[in-house]
């Protein structure tokens, strides 16, 4: 419920629904039921798209539960639990009782370590199942609390929502968007490459450009005193090379 990525993929929902709905009474609607989430997979991707599409953004997170969570969550039936633990501290109750008569007809001098042990053993025990048990009403608190903040419907002949009904409204579209997520993602991250890409390319051309008017103005730049004295060393280079080669034909 407090999960402001939901709320947004819900609202960007309700928002294209209406826009598809345009011009309609159904096109002015204020929310809908999530049973229309099952009905999402051909137009899904445009707003998971929409969603993702800011590059300067990091949504490399999955925004919605992972698929295998909400499985688990689905098969979670609090009266099972309840029962469950009823039997734990039952039996619990058992082993109180065993071990008090274990103490009761024991000798004071060897009644340790058992004692001890058990004490501990017991004390433990009790408070782990009063955790569980809190645990378990108040995940039923809020589980209840999600139905109502989604205004989930009693199903026929029925007088509670079961987990395996909620969940089950948003399994199958967890599993669509995640698949179409990863798809998107690869395209951002394609999309940034290839951005990369030319920006490597750019500053290489200009890396060129610089170098070659470099070059130019210092051809451009040399004195006239500079020219001349050049060609004539390279002069005396080359009649000192012929005169070289006239002395080794003549020998």
């Amino acid at each position: 419920m407090s999960s402001k990525d939901v709320q947004q993929i819900l609202s960007l929902v309700l928002t294209f629904g209406n826009y598809m709905n345009g011009g309609t009474a159904r096109g002015q609607a204020d929310g809908f039921d999530l049973e229309i989430l099952a009905k999402l997979k051909d137009v899904k991707s445009k707003y998971v798209r929409l969603y993702s599409a800011d590059p300067s953004t990091d949504r490399s997170v999955l925004p919605l539960p992972e698929p295998s969570d909400i499985t688990k969550a689905s098969l979670i039936n609090f009266e099972d639990i309840e029962q469950e633990l009823k039997k734990v501290a039952a039996s619990l109750q058992v082993c109180i009782k065993r071990m008090s008569k274990v103490i009761q007809e024991s000798a004071e001098d060897s009644i340790e370590p058992f004692k001890s042990h058990m004490m501990s053993f017991v004390d433990r025990a009790t408070v782990e199942i009063r955790e569980q048990e809190a645990n378990l009403d108040d995940a039923k608190k809020r589980f209840d609390l999600c139905c109502l903040y989604f205004a989930i419907k009693l199903k026929p002949g029925e007088k509670v929502v079961y987990p395996k009904d909620f969940f089950g409204l948003w399994k199958n579209f967890c599993v669509d968007f995640k698949d179409y997520w990863k798809t998107e993602q690869q395209k951002v991250l394609k999309e940034r490459l290839k951005e990369a890409h030319e920006r490597v390319k750019q500053m290489k051309e200009d890396k060129r450009a610089n170098v070659s008017t470099t070059l130019t103005k210092g051809k451009k730049g040399l004195s006239p005193l500079c020219t001349e004295a050049g060609t004539a060393a390279l002069m005396r280079g080359r009649t000192c090379t012929m005169s070289t080669l006239k002395d080794s034909r003549s020998t």
